[in-house]
């Protein structure tokens, strides 16, 4: 019950402060973000495919989509994480005596937490040591919260836009699709695709996350002399940080 109240109060401040950008279609009622999600890529293939064989797409034109999955990112999130976020978020940076509250309050759930371990038929409690509590009802809600949090911390130039020629007003479009911690990514060049990649990483620390190097996908696509498309190795390395080696991506070739 006490877990209820919180979401549902959770909830209502995110609504209220707008909190969740509406790229992000996870845990939304009524709403199938993964099919919503999957029928924009495919667009955007479609979009480069037909727009390389009626030849609005210059020679040399690149598409490239990056899609990519944090590391256990639930399991992983950090309450400090989840304050600042809620912090940021919902209460504006702003120290009121409200959002004092309401951060002691969920602060106090995750203090407090205890968790069941269960083997060979006997059951353990123990205090719940670090980490967010999974499974309750605020706690999809609050994972939301922070990731919208590291989206919002990408930097102006690390978003860029592509162009859907084969649209009637060649409609141009910042493709950030999310669904909880995965994400894709959208850029008609390599040098775009980078300063994205290097956004979204620096994004990712500030939250104390990192990419899954397995579940990394881009799908680099160019017009040919023929107006066909092919794939392409983009030759997106890792800056002096070391944000992202070259060798932990996976490209497409087929």
């Amino acid at each position: 019950m006490y877990s209820a109240v919180l979401n549902y109060r959770l909830a209502g401040a995110a609504s209220i402060a707008k909190t969740l950008n509406m790229a992000q279609k996870c845990a939304i009622p009524g709403v199938s973000g993964a099919d919503e999600n999957v029928f924009c890529v495919i667009g955007l293939l479609y979009d480069f495919h037909e727009g390389a064989r009626r030849g609005v797409y210059q020679i040399g034109a690149q598409r490239i989509i990056f899609l990519n999955d944090i590391s256990k990112a639930f399991d992983r999130e950090q309450v400090s994480s989840l304050l600042d976020a809620i912090f940021c978020q919902i209460g504006g940076g702003e120290p009121t005596p409200e959002i004092k509250r309401f951060l002691a309050t969920i602060n106090s759930t995750y203090e407090n937490a205890e968790i069941i371990g269960t083997g060979d038929g006997v059951s353990v409690v123990g205090e719940k040591t670090a980490g967010a509590i999974q499974g309750d009802p605020p706690s999809g809600t609050g994972f939301c919260i922070t990731m919208e949090y590291a989206r919002s911390r990408i930097p102006p130039g690390a978003r860029c836009k592509v162009t859907l020629k084969c649209s009637r007003s060649k409609w141009t479009a910042r493709i950030e699709m999310d669904y909880a911690d995965d994400q894709v990514r959208c850029a008609d060049s390599v040098a775009d695709m980078q300063r994205v990649i290097q956004g979204i990483a620096t994004a990712l620390r500030l939250i104390h996350q990192q990419w899954n190097v397995k579940k990394l996908l881009i799908v680099a696509l160019r017009v040919t002399s023929q107006r066909a498309v092919e794939t392409f190795h983009p030759e997106i390395y890792a800056t002096e940080k070391k944000f992202l080696l070259l060798e932990d991506l996976v490209f497409d070739q087929c």
